[in-house]
């Protein structure tokens, strides 16, 4: 590796990135279907914020809570009305 290929490597790795972190939960967006407010409070900022993003991380398939039919009836827990926070998740 001569001194070039060093220095544009190390420019590389010392170049700071800019992280985009969901409104509604405080994760990355890649992380938000993760958590308990992904369809109540991540989805809808998702969409309205960053529509692009949205579209490539989740395609044109609808995303929602109610779509699971494996659900019986009573058995799922209730969507959140608060999202978290990340003092609550620590």
């Amino acid at each position: 590796i001569t001194n070039k290929q060093q220095r544009t490597m190390a420019d590389i790795v010392t170049t700071p990135q800019t992280v985009l972190y969901c409104d509604a939960c405080g994760m990355p967006p890649e992380y938000c279907a993760y958590g308990p407010d992904f369809e109540t409070h991540c989805v809808p900022w998702l969409k309205s914020n960053h529509p692009k993003l949205f579209t490539k991380l989740h395609g044109s398939k609808t995303v929602s809570a109610t779509s699971n039919d494996d659900d019986e009836e009573g058995d799922s827990a209730p969507a959140p009305t608060d999202p978290w926070t990340n003092r609550e998740r620590l």
